[in-house]
């Protein structure tokens, strides 16, 4: 018997996605260039700042993004 495989089957979608990364003024007693960044959770959203220039920043938050949907799916990464 043959088993046929979809290739059409949908994938998850993530629960958390990066909405935005915008330069931010460097809080009080801060350094160095900053940016606001905010991920979404349907209606629920994530504000932060994070120091660093738009690609370490864009990188970084990305990976937590990638973080946050794998908790969200029980899988947790390995310390």
């Amino acid at each position: 018997m043959n088993t046929v495989i979809s290739l059409m089957t949908p994938v998850a979608e993530a629960r958390y996605q990066l909405k935005s990364i915008v330069a931010a003024g460097t809080p009080e007693g801060g350094e160095g260039t900053w940016y606001r960044y905010v991920i979404a959770q349907g209606s629920n959203e994530i504000t932060g700042l994070r120091r660093g220039n738009h690609s370490e920043v864009d990188f970084a938050v990305r990976e937590m993004v990638d973080r946050l949907n794998d908790r969200s799916n029980g899988r947790h990464a390995k310390k």
